[in-house]
C-alpha cells in the first residue's frame, strides 16, 4: 500500500525540477526531432544538475572553487562576470557549461555576446536561470540567441 501512494507522489517531485527551456533558432516541425533534441538533452542535465569541478564567480572576481582540478562548469551570479571570463589568465578550456544568474528585468536588457568567449573551445551549454517573475516569450525575446554549437537553456527560479 505505502509503494502505491508514494510512487505517484514522487514522480510528480522529480517532474517538476525540469521546467528547463532550450533557445532554438527555428521551431522543430516533426515529432522525431524533438525526440533527438530530448534525448540529447542528458548531457545538459548531467552537467547541471551534478558536482564537477567549478569555478564561482561575482562581481566580476572569483568567488570560490570547487574540486582541485580544472573546472567543467562556470557559475556566474551576475552580468560583470561574464566579461571576467575574456581577461582571466585561468585555462578554463575544459568548461563545457556555464550558468548565469540574472537577477531583475532590467538584465534581460544587457546584451550578452558570447562569441568573445572563444578561449572556452569546449563550451556546449550556457543555463540562465532567472530569479524574477517573468513569462518565456519575455526571456526568448531579451535573451542571446543560440551561437554555432553552444545551446542555451533557461529555466525560472523561485528563490524562498
Amino acid at each position: 500500500m505505502f509503494i502505491v501512494i508514494f510512487f505517484p507522489m514522487n514522480n510528480q517531485i522529480l517532474a517538476q525540477g525540469y521546467e528547463i527551456y532550450e533557445l532554438t533558432n527555428k521551431p522543430s516541425k516533426d515529432n522525431s526531432s524533438s525526440d533527438k533534441n530530448n534525448n540529447s538533452r542528458l548531457e545538459f542535465y548531467d552537467l547541471s544538475q551534478r558536482l564537477y569541478n567549478t569555478s564561482y564567480f561575482k562581481n566580476g572576481e572569483l568567488k570560490s572553487k570547487y574540486g582541485d582540478g580544472t573546472p567543467i562548469k562556470i557559475t556566474l551570479d551576475d552580468l560583470n562576470s561574464l566579461e571576467t571570463l575574456n581577461i582571466s589568465d585561468v585555462n578554463y578550456k575544459e568548461v563545457k557549461l556555464i550558468t548565469l544568474s540574472l537577477e531583475n528585468e532590467s538584465d534581460l536588457n544587457s546584451d550578452v555576446d558570447l562569441s568573445g568567449l572563444s578561449e572556452l573551445s569546449k563550451l556546449k551549454y550556457v543555463f540562465i536561470k532567472c530569479y524574477f517573475n517573468a513569462d518565456k516569450q519575455q526571456v526568448e525575446q531579451a535573451i542571446i540567441s543560440p551561437k554555432n554549437k553552444i545551446r542555451v537553456f533557461y529555466t525560472f527560479v523561485n528563490p524562498s
